[in-house]
């Protein structure tokens, strides 16, 4: 029943940043809603930028999950993995140019 999210995107430019909250309350994983998950926040951070190159357009982005290294389980008995971190980069042709 208790779930809520943040998100904030700042872009100066080519960069762009941006942070999400998500806090997920209690749930019950029992029939009879006597046991339960415990309630859990996860804060998600990333940057990205637009480089043009040309009829090309590269879109490289670095992300953090679980910023703060939270320890909880979506499921019962199964829990997350912690800070995780990735690395991207898209490109675009564009045939307009």
């Amino acid at each position: 029943e208790q779930q809520s999210s943040f998100v904030a995107d700042f872009t100066p430019g080519v960069l762009k940043f941006s942070a999400a909250v998500q806090y997920i309350g209690e749930r019950f994983y029992s029939s009879d809603n006597s046991a339960s998950v415990p309630p859990y926040a996860v804060t998600d951070v990333s940057t990205s930028a637009r480089i043009d190159a040309g009829s090309l357009e590269f879109l490289p982005r670095i992300a953090v999950d679980d910023l703060f290294n939270r320890r909880y389980e979506v499921i019962y008995a199964y829990p997350m993995p912690g800070r995780t971190y990735r690395l991207g980069l898209s490109i675009q042709f564009n045939q307009g140019k």
